[in-house]
């Protein structure tokens, strides 16, 4: 029960203060980062994607619907943000930080919904707001969602996320007023349905799991005495065995055909869906949700172990801890307490498609817990709830008040100095080296990293330590290579750019490197022949067949054909160096 002096504060509180303080808080979280450069995925995707040069492309409709199936809203919305502000990372960080804000203002209404469809927290409506309040806030500061929020490209799974939330909370209504809604109504609410999953589905297909949440929070807002439940409990073994059976063969294919379902991915290779899947129970249970519980040591490249057997500890112990959460889930519903199973359920499912038979190339990311980590906000806000509010009566609104804000304050502070590293690549990696040191991919990255601020002997380090570990890394050669070149060691990056033609044979730039080093140390032969492969690769090189003139023109005294490589090297890049001594060059010629 609450004082007067409580029901006189809560009375004040309405959805106007929530909703503001939910956008306040997200913008001073994240606002410091909007300035912050590209990193990870980002610089791959976004500054070097050629298609971004032309994003009407990526906006046409006939683009959207040949692509639909390979995230083409994704890339549509990556368009948008180059057409209204290029490259410059501003606006595509201001795009994902307003969907998370979004989000948690979804995530504030649909607590609101879940607390009085299920009868949670005595029907006290200022304590369910207050629950709601606290659900959506946990969502919004949680450093877990650090990663979605500032790695652009994680924006597939916040907009994918948008539309699930948006067409669940439309099915709430749609429960809710089923009684009252005329025919129309009812039709607009299950077109919006269909609509948002459509729309979801092409920024990421993990919307697949919204049907199943929908079934399973129907289920739980029905009465224990309904048709639904009485046929279930009156067919149990008929539906039992043939959920066993066909449980049975679909892992049977699953383990047997690595293409099934799914087609084919480069990570079974390295993987294999196997060890994938028999990996992700130890990743729920120990890397996950021990996030979820205490967000620090938070790690953009994790090293997660990989399981490769049923008899592994890893992944019989979380195994069994899934199946005891999932047996006392079930008898609380049992018991007419909906909401522990309907939490679970959104955490298992919702992070299912990435967490199961979809092999990719990390067996953990922490992006990929955005949207499930909603179940965790809200049974953990509903729990810290229900103690206030049924506690004795020093537990009333300021201890609740003093409490979540500590909390937040916490776990705040925490996405701030988290934040921090995403700062730079040099950061980012730097951070990712020390907490993954047996991990190559961090070695790399924080080498490009140091490269791109200009750091050459620190970023000579550390790509000879990633050729150390494997020297078959054809961008670390490359670099590495590019490197020693500026430093003037010319034999040393010889060889590299060789390791890389080796490894890359269709690469043009390799090409085109080799026949630049080839140039310079007189060997002209070679100096030709690899020019002319990179121009066959790639026609548009005008840099190399400016150093075709060249070793024509003034090493073997071929000038009508240096001439020709020349004059196609301006047209190519009018605007290129040494542009102005060529023209010269060629206009002196024509005179005489």
């Amino acid at each position: 029960m609450t004082s007067d002096n409580e029901n006189s504060f809560w009375s004040k509180f309405n959805h106007t203060l929530p909703c503001l303080m939910i956008v306040i808080v997200g913008v001073l979280l994240y606002a410091h980062c909007l300035s912050y450069p590209f990193q990870f995925d980002s610089i791959r995707y976004i500054p070097n994607n050629p298609l971004l040069n032309e994003p009407e492309f990526l906006l046409s409709f006939d683009y959207l619907w040949k692509e639909y199936t390979r995230r083409a809203f994704l890339m549509s919305s990556l368009a948008l943000n180059v057409q209204w502000g290029g490259f410059d990372p501003f606006g595509f960080r201001l795009l994902n930080l307003a969907v998370h804000i979004l989000n948690s203002l979804l995530i504030y209404f649909i607590s609101l919904k879940l607390c009085k469809a299920f009868q949670l927290l005595g029907e006290n409506k200022p304590w369910r707001n207050a629950c709601a309040l606290f659900t959506a806030l946990l969502f919004l500061v949680h450093p877990l969602q650090t990663e979605s929020v500032i790695m652009i490209m994680s924006r597939a799974g916040m907009i994918a996320g948008f539309f699930y939330l948006s067409a669940f909370l439309i099915f709430q209504n749609l429960i809710e007023h089923k009684a009252h809604w005329q025919k129309i109504q009812k039709l607009i609410a299950s077109l919006g349905i269909v609509l948002c999953f459509f729309i979801g589905a092409g920024f990421k297909q993990t919307i697949i799991t919204l049907p199943c949440m929908i079934l399973i929070y129907y289920a739980c807002c029905l009465e224990r005495e309904a048709v639904f439940f009485r046929l279930i409990k009156k067919w149990r073994v008929l539906i039992g065995t043939i959920a066993i059976l066909f449980l049975g063969i679909l892992f049977w294919k699953l383990f047997s055909d690595e293409a099934f379902l799914i087609g084919y991915s480069d990570a079974g290779e390295a993987i294999g869906r196997k060890n994938y899947m028999l990996s992700q129970p130890s990743v729920l249970i120990f890397y996950y949700f021990r996030l979820a519980l205490f967000p620090f040591n938070l790690n953009v490249d994790p090293d997660i172990p990989i399981t490769t057997s049923f008899t592994d500890p890893a992944f019989w112990g979380a195994g069994a801890i899934i199946a005891i959460l999932i047996v006392l889930a079930y008898r609380q519903f049992s018991k007419g307490h909906s909401v522990y199973l309907f939490c679970l359920a959104w955490l298992l499912i919702v992070i299912s498609p990435s967490s199961s038979i979809i092999t990719l190339h990390d067996l953990a990311a922490e992006h990929r817990v955005y949207l499930s980590s909603f179940g965790f906000c809200f049974m953990s806000s509903f729990l810290f709830c229900k103690v206030i509010a049924q506690g004795k009566s020093i537990w009333n609104y300021r201890r609740y008040v003093f409490l979540s804000a500590l909390i937040l304050l916490i776990l705040g502070a925490v996405t701030l100095k988290r934040s921090t590293v995403w700062s730079s690549e040099s950061r980012l990696w730097s951070d990712a080296t020390k907490k993954s040191p047996r991990l190559l991919r961090p070695i790399v990255n924080l080498a490009r990293g140091y490269s791109t601020e200009r750091r050459w002997d620190e970023s000579i380090v550390y790509y000879e330590r990633a050729l150390t570990i494997n020297p078959n890394i054809f961008f670390a050669n490359y670099n590495l290579g590019d490197l020693y070149y500026q430093k003037g060691r010319k034999e040393d990056a010889l060889q590299l750019f060789l390791r890389a033609r080796e490894l890359e044979p269709s690469f043009p730039e390799t090409h085109a490197r080799l026949g630049e080093i080839y140039l310079e140390l007189g060997h002209l032969e070679l100096a030709n022949q690899s020019l002319r492969q990179a121009v066959e690769i790639n026609p548009k090189s005008a840099t190399a067949f400016r150093n075709l003139g060249v070793l024509h023109y003034f090493k073997l005294q071929k000038f009508r054909e240096g001439e020709a490589f020349f004059k196609r090297s301006l047209m190519l890049d009018p605007l290129q160096e040494g542009a102005e001594k060529i023209r010269q060059l060629l206009s002196n010629k024509k005179a005489k």
